[in-house]
């Protein structure tokens, strides 16, 4: 990856509430607040009509108020290619983590 840009970054200072879903369109994102640093397997499901590249960025900390995921010389992404279909997807390894976007 050469350079990343938020399209557009609007801050919700509210902890993410277990269980509700999130909808997003196409080329749209959103910071979710798990309220405290957290270890564990995050993951998702959700329905593709057409191929897609799913990232999720996460780290500890916000910097201006987004996800710094190249913090410290880490590369905090864990990114899927995924065909038309319904998917529910969990990463394989445990990360450490605040705000996931």
């Amino acid at each position: 990856m050469q350079r990343t840009e938020s399209a557009t970054n609007t801050r919700v200072d509210e902890p993410y509430v277990w269980g509700n879903s999130i909808h997003l369109a196409a080329n749209d994102f959103k910071i979710v607040d798990f309220g405290a640093n957290l270890t564990g397997f995050f993951g998702a499901e959700g329905h593709r009509s057409q191929p897609a590249k799913i990232y999720f960025t996460f780290d500890e900390t916000l910097s201006n108020g987004d996800i710094d995921f190249t913090r410290l010389m880490c590369v905090n992404i864990v990114a899927y290619t995924l065909a038309a279909g319904s998917y529910k997807l969990e990463c394989f390894e445990p990360y450490v983590l605040r705000f996931l976007s």
